[in-house]
């Protein structure tokens, strides 16, 4: 959980409703995402694949494809990019969604968590 700044206090103590709706639209933000190109020759100093890198992450398997709406299975450990900030990401994708463009923004499944794309470190 994330720790409660000025903003947040304020909006507790004079807006609930309003408090309410912000987080949710940061929530929101947090899923949406897009590949980063040009990432094909980058790789994680400690795990064999991005996906590996995921997994040893996250402590599990990266079964399906993280993007909502597709039920094919994790073929890759994609980078991306999250509207809310601009760290690059790692999360698992099928190969047809880790090829839409760099342009298109999409949503990926609630609950999905994405990692840092950092290959100099693992922990």
């Amino acid at each position: 959980m994330r720790r409660l700044t000025n903003v947040d206090n304020f909006l507790l103590k004079n807006n609930k409703l309003m408090y309410i709706i912000a987080l949710s639209l940061i929530i929101k933000l947090n899923m949406i995402v897009r590949n980063i190109t040009g990432t094909r020759d980058r790789s994680c100093n400690c795990c064999n694949t991005w996906k590996g890198h995921w997994e040893k992450m996250h402590n599990k398997n990266a079964r399906n494809c993280s993007r909502k709406g597709c039920s094919n299975k994790a073929d890759v450990g994609a980078h991306v990019v999250r509207t809310i900030d601009s760290t690059w990401r790692i999360v698992p994708l099928c190969h047809k969604c880790n090829r839409i463009s760099a342009n298109e923004w999409f949503e990926l499944n609630k609950g999905v968590q994405t990692v840092s794309a950092d290959h100099f470190s693992c922990e």
